[in-house]
């Protein structure tokens, strides 16, 4: 029994950030479906994006959960995350979004900006986070400005296309390094049925699901721990010593998050928040 990828009859489903985020982890997909596949004694079928491999540091962190009946849950369990940055270079803050309302927030000091000219036409702006697991392995965080006219024209699987995209076209020498760049704390727990895939499979019985919980502030990140998920919020500061303004990620429209592994360009978790999604000043 094998996993076959094909997109032939799949139909990629639309963005649906109802309650302010939406998002997919191809690399969890994967496992479970073949992981599925094994078990129940099935061909299953993913589109050629569940084709991706991720880094061990992600595929050893996947957990899987069966039943009742031909039922699997996917998702990415990492250790906390902490931020892999020099002393004093990241503090809360708070920041208004691009609705005009004020949001808790993280500010980071001297960080690598890319803008349109430097990257694609599509982000606003690009920033890329240095972060470690708590076993010291690296992991690098990826936010995306994006407008929202420009995000109401992609479909779901659209959004790991354009993560490896901007990840690839990354070059920190075009980059400006801005004195500070500020972005709302990201606070979401949400769980897809996968019913484009589910749909493909429906002859043999298998149901995947998939859930992404985050908490991202100035202490760090926690992915799919819900244990962790009740973090402290960033505290309110004012923004003080700074002679030019900010970069403010999140000020001009929704923000794309995604992780990749040290070394690697393939985006992992890749998640899109509206401004629903961020936690009130």
């Amino acid at each position: 029994m094998a996993v076959i990828f094909s997109d032939l009859g799949f139909t990629a489903p639309p963005i649906n950030a109802e309650h302010g985020v939406d998002g997919l982890d191809v690399s969890s997909l994967r496992l479970a479906m073949v992981a599925a596949s094994q078990t129940w004694k099935v061909d299953l079928r993913l589109p050629l994006i569940g084709a991706f491999e991720a880094p061990a540091v992600f595929d050893s962190l996947t957990q899987l959960n069966y039943g009742p009946g031909r039922t699997v849950r996917a998702h990415i369990s990492l250790d906390h995350l902490t931020w892999a940055m020099g002393e004093g270079q990241i503090r809360p803050a708070t920041m208004s979004d691009y609705e005009g309302i004020h949001r808790q927030a993280i500010a980071f000091s001297n960080l690598a900006v890319a803008t349109p000219s430097s990257i694609s036409p599509e982000p606003v702006a690009l920033i890329r986070v240095p972060m470690a697991l708590l076993d010291g392995r690296a992991v690098l965080l990826w936010a995306a400005e994006l407008w929202p006219s420009f995000v109401a024209r992609l479909d779901l699987y659209h959004l790991f296309d354009l993560a490896a995209k901007m990840t690839t076209g990354f070059d920190p020498k075009a980059a400006q390094v801005q004195v500070e760049v500020i972005m709302p704390v990201q606070r979401f727990d949400f769980q897809r049925d996968m019913t484009e895939i589910n749909t493909m499979n429906q002859a043999t019985g298998v149901e995947l699901h998939q859930r992404i919980t985050a908490h991202l502030d100035a202490g760090g990140l926690w992915v799919n721990t819900p244990a962790h998920f009740a973090g402290q919020d960033a505290a309110q500061t004012s923004r003080t010593g700074h002679k030019a303004d900010p970069t403010v990620i999140g000020g001009l429209g929704p923000i794309l998050l995604w992780l990749t592994a040290s070394g690697s360009t393939m985006p992992v978790a890749v998640a899109i928040t509206t401004a629903q999604a961020w936690p009130l000043r």
